[in-house]
């Protein structure tokens, strides 16, 4: 039996590669037919055959580092998360196994499985030869720390997923050494057996100590990381340690005995015989191979105990000399014959498929994730920008100009004084937009349909906070009736489900803040409905509503010069209206610019600048994308520029209108007749907003159903039997009947 441990590889189950591929590429490449990239899905499942199996040969390394290649370049071509779904099995724990929708998770448990390759091959080869010593490649594990799992973890994050814990970054640092270790105790076993001087074995044997304490050291205050080690291994690892310090401080006391320093001599025999019994005691701890029992058995001691005694004589009758006490006897500098070697095929993954420009680079004819992914951030942020810094400021500037002229009844006053009978061509319009656009039948139809549709979407969540209540309690059940399973490890349900718990509650109080929201559209619509209905009649109706005035006020307007003041107050909302068609020109050319901006050149010239064959985060296109929405600045300077301009004409709006009110007579009749066309001319304003709000509202249901959906599942009874059925398969009784 090897006095070595072994690590164990992670087995994996089948993955659907074909299908989710297929699927990825119908949905975020719809510009391509999935059967374009045959080959490459072919040959994806052929690497993944060759690969991931749980066969020990030597040819299996190469096919594994293929296919590490493959997926280094695949995750410069994809995100990692496909829809694409890896199953491991843990390395140690007993636990079910892992399932994630996420190709860095492949990646790093088949680096772990070359790792478990390579120590396998180790342990079994004669380790008298380098080669043998060469097997044990900590080097695969520095590589999966240092490049592996700081994308793996990226990956997490942005699923919101905890690290699975056979890739806790403490628990590989500890195999890490061990391999080191084991890889030295080889190199000592050959030096010994090449009966190299005792300085060389001691300095060789300190090293092995030292490797086997940075193993145990960094694991110190690192529970989640010891806890993943099988029963036994950290009693190993002690054992190790002060076994070969003993052996060093054993060799070293030889080589003093040579150089005649007896006094040192007998304390290094002292500390060896200390340490030899404590690791001859970690050796008879369960857990710990009987390899390693006879590494550190009773005659090693025994050997130490005579040496210490027949030094001791000698000294006594002979040497005289002092004997140091352990504390002040010099340290054993040790002497590292093995470092964490890298291999090639790791560190240049082209290497191992035939080069950068081989034919054989699955989806090499795939534009980069990370590329497209910048394109539609930064498509998403011009949009919002447009929307957030022009379109709504300009609705927000046209809003406050209404109001301020609806707070002094213009243009009302002034219709009512140049045109005493009959309706105004500005009236005459609106009320032509709300006859074009059937008006009430709209809104009420919009009226009818959001609850409709938020009742399907109250329907949607309250249905799966229902079936999750029905499955924790289920789960109780089960929990209660298992829990005498010793492999029984399931998380409450409760706990299980508290993300997708999360998700619904916050999608309720959606709902019912809408509900709110669309309680108070609904009153507008009730308080507005019949004067909008009003302006969607025809013009001789809406005409017989409004009172009329006889042609003597407008002469007796004249003769006290109401006239002159009308013209000039006419004037000024002529420029008002100037400025804000001026400003919706500005929001159409921002829109047209918009149409044609393609910033994808820009991002592929700066991809020829990286890497390759390295992960493209879109965040790298940061400066290029805000370069490219500098130029859209201008539109919001315009419309500052504008809300300037409109916050003079409405002083001095204010003021002609404060002149024009000075200079007409106090008529009733010429008062009722404005006070009708400006409730006209507000029954059209809030038409256009209550239009507006209710299409705001039914886009934000459909928003809230589609969320929901891709978060909770389309189906919430599936989501929830799906969910059930792997819960079952994962349970205790899959392995106890």
């Amino acid at each position: 039996m090897s006095n070595l441990l072994v690590i164990p590889l992670k087995r994996s189950e089948p993955s659907p590669i074909r299908r989710a591929l297929r699927a990825y590429i119908q949905e975020k490449h719809p510009e391509t037919h999935p059967d374009a990239f045959t080959w490459d899905i072919t040959k994806w499942e052929t690497h993944r055959k060759e690969a991931v199996t749980t066969e020990i040969h030597e040819s299996r390394i190469a096919k594994a580092i293929a296919y590490h290649a493959q997926l280094t370049f695949i995750l410069t071509k994809l995100p990692p998360d496909v829809g694409l779904s890896f199953t491991y099995d843990a390395m140690f724990t007993s636990g079910s196994p892992l399932t994630l929708a996420n190709t860095s998770y492949e990646r790093v448990s088949l680096l772990l499985n070359i790792t478990a390759l390579y120590c396998q091959l180790g342990t079994a080869e004669d380790r008298s030869t380098i080669d043998g010593i060469k097997r044990e490649r900590a080097g695969v594990i520095l590589y999966l720390i240092s490049t592996g799992l700081p994308q793996f973890r990226r990956s997490l994050q942005q699923s919101n997923t905890d690290m699975p814990i056979d890739f806790d970054e403490m628990f590989l640092k500890s195999l890490q050494y061990l391999l080191l270790a084991q890889a030295q105790e080889c190199a000592w076993q050959k030096a010994m057996m090449d009966q190299m001087k005792n300085g060389l074995l001691a300095k060789l044997a300190s090293q092995v100590s030292l490797f086997y304490s940075q193993a145990l050291s960094t694991l110190d205050g690192q529970p989640v990381a010891a806890n993943n080690f099988p029963r036994g291994w950290i009693s190993h690892l002690e054992a190790k340690m002060n076994h070969f310090e003993a052996v060093a401080q054993f060799r070293q006391s030889l080589d003093d005995n040579m150089e005649r320093k007896y006094g040192l001599e007998i304390s290094r025999i002292g500390i060896a015989l200390v340490v030899a019994r404590k690791a001859l005691d970690l050796s008879r701890r369960s857990g710990v191979s009987r390899s390693v029992q006879e590494d550190s058995k009773k005659s090693f001691v025994s050997v130490l105990q005579a040496a210490d005694t027949e030094a001791r004589k000698l000294n006594d009758l002979i040497y005289h000399q002092d004997v140091p006490p352990a504390s002040s006897t010099p340290s054993i500098s040790g002497s590292a014959v093995v470092v964490p070697n890298t291999p090639t095929g790791l560190k240049d993954p082209a290497s191992a498929i035939g080069g950068e420009k081989s034919e054989n680079l699955i989806f090499g004819g795939l534009e980069g994730w990370g590329i497209r992914r910048a394109c539609e951030i930064y498509v998403d942020l011009r949009d919002n920008w447009i929307h957030d810094e022009v379109v709504q400021s300009q609705h927000d500037l046209d809003k406050a100009a209404s109001r301020a002229l609806n707070e002094m009844n213009l243009p009302s006053s002034l219709d009512v004084l140049s045109q005493p009978i009959g309706l105004p061509p500005s009236l005459l319009r609106k009320a032509a937009q709300v006859r074009r656009e059937e008006g009430p039948v709209r809104i009420s139809k919009m009226l009818d349909d959001i609850p409709k549709l938020a009742a399907r979407c109250r329907a949607f969540v309250d249905e799966t906070l229902d079936l999750l209540d029905e499955e924790m309690t289920e789960d109780e059940e089960y929990q209660r009736a298992y829990a005498r399973y010793d492999k029984w490890d399931r998380a409450p349900s409760e706990q299980a489900n508290t993300t997708i718990t999360a998700e619904a509650k916050k999608y309720h109080q959606l709902l019912d803040q809408a509900a709110k929201s669309d309680a108070l559209v609904r009153h507008r619509w009730e308080e507005w409905e019949e004067q909008i209905r009003l302006l969607a009649q025809d013009e001789a109706t809406i005409e017989s509503t409004v009172p009329k005035t006889t042609g003597r006020e407008a002469m007796t307007a004249s003769r006290s010069g109401t006239k002159t003041q009308a013209r000039g107050l006419r004037k000024l909302l002529e420029d008002l209206e100037d400025l804000q068609q001026a400003r919706g020109s500005i929001v159409s050319q921002a829109r047209r610019l918009a149409a044609t901006d393609d910033i994808k050149p820009q991002i592929l010239r700066r991809a020829l600048s990286l890497e390759a064959w390295k992960e493209i985060d879109p965040a790298i296109f940061d400066a290029v994308i805000q370069q490219q929405l500098s130029k859209y600045e201008r539109f919001k300077q315009e419309i500052g520029e504008s809300s300037a301009k409109q916050e003079g004409l409405l002083a001095r709006i204010t003021e002609q209108n404060e002149l024009f009110l000075q200079s007409r007579k106090d008529d009733p009749a010429t008062k009722s007749r404005e006070r009708s066309l400006q409730s006209l001319d507000q029954a059209h304003q809030k038409y256009q907003e209550t239009t507006k709000d209710l299409e705001d509202g039914l886009k934000a249901r459909i928003c809230t159903h589609r969320q929901s959906g891709a978060c909770l599942g389309k189906d919430p009874v599936s989501f929830i039997m799906i969910w059930r059925l792997n819960w079952w398969a994962s349970g205790p009784w899959r392995t106890n009947g």
